[in-house]
């Protein structure tokens, strides 16, 4: 199923409320058709503070999600919405979806600096 423009475009809206909601995170670029980022498989990009930067991938099922895995490796993030959102944004089916995007984007952000902090810890020795 192809989630197209409503589904990139709730992750958009969703993206811009968390600038406002969650101080981590600084900012976002979102990929256009057949541009470098969606070649790469980066449907969004979301900027955390600290210089962390998080691509993430939008997919409608699990299925198709080892296929993209095995072809971009180095994409982590992988945001699954099963529905295309209602453009109605007055709609509570938009604003439960939103709340969902918001929910997932902010467990991305709080693992990657999880890793982050395990992979570099800040008693190791700098070169």
């Amino acid at each position: 199923m192809n989630l197209g423009p409503e589904a990139e475009q709730a992750t958009v809206e969703a993206a811009k409320e968390l600038l406002n909601e969650d101080k981590r995170i600084v900012g976002y670029i979102k990929s256009e058709f057949s541009d470098r980022l969606d070649h790469e498989g980066i449907d969004i990009m979301i900027f955390v503070a600290g210089g962390l930067a998080l691509p993430i991938q939008i997919r409608s099922s699990h299925r198709r999600a080892h296929s993209f895995k095995t072809k971009h490796p180095l994409i982590k993030y992988v945001l699954f919405i099963r529905k295309k959102p209602l453009l109605d944004k007055n709609s509570s089916y938009y604003r439960s979806t939103l709340e969902y995007i918001k929910m997932k984007m902010v467990q991305f952000v709080t693992r990657a600096i999880r890793d982050a902090i395990i992979v570099f810890p800040e008693n190791k020795s700098q070169p």
